[in-house]
């Protein structure tokens, strides 16, 4: 089981090739186990209260406000289970998905406006619905460059031929039609304000 993003199969010489990819926002078969349904948050809340603990600072209402924001193939709401358990076991409700990777990726896609990201998210944080296709974009592995520049860092990219694994199996129509994107980042570590510098390339449109 992989998080939000698919695995990648490379090639026919590749270690891993053979295998079905069920994930939640396609398949309907094995949904449920992305996360935790109804059922289980009644079952674990009851866990909880059964703890001996001086103050409960966590509610089912709470848990509901914060952590069922997906949405399976046949249309449950799940809960992250991740941050359930954690808020269970602090006994306090907190943005714990937050803390389980950087910011980075994130932070540079919107700083460049990428595919105008930055226009989606102002529109989220205004409460508008943003339409979205899940399995639409890829984007090639970002490489990060020390004392060189972001230009050196998409070169790589594309001399390595990272978006390869984007194509699919020869002879096969690729399975990941959305745009390709190659994102270099660079920093000269001397410079005590460690500002980076970030390029973005489309090294493939997306394929009708």
């Amino acid at each position: 089981m992989t998080g939000i993003l698919p695995i990648l199969k490379y090639s026919s010489g590749s270690e891993l090739n053979m295998f079905c990819e069920y994930t939640m926002v396609t398949e309907e078969k094995f949904s449920e186990y992305f996360g935790f349904t109804d059922e289980e948050i009644d079952e674990l809340y009851q866990r909880y209260l059964a703890q001996k603990v001086s103050c409960r600072n966590v509610t089912k209402e709470e848990l509901r406000f914060w952590y069922d924001g997906y949405h399976t193939k046949a249309g449950e709401r799940v809960y992250n289970p991740r941050s359930v358990v954690l808020a269970f076991m602090n006994n306090n409700l907190g943005s714990y998905w937050t803390n389980s990777g950087s910011y980075d990726e994130l932070f540079y896609y919107v700083g460049a406006n990428v595919d105008q990201v930055k226009d989606d998210v102002a529109l989220l944080v205004a409460d508008t619905p943003v339409p979205a296709k899940v399995r639409e974009y890829a984007a090639t592995s970002m490489e990060l460059k020390v004392n060189h520049t972001a230009k050196e860092a998409i070169q790589q990219i594309k001399d390595r031929q990272y978006a390869l694994r984007f194509e699919g199996k020869l002879g096969r129509k690729p399975e990941y039609t959305g745009r390709v994107l190659a994102v270099g980042i660079a920093y000269d570590k001397d410079d005590k304000t460690k500002q980076h510098e970030c390029r973005v390339e489309v090294l493939r449109e997306k394929l009708e």
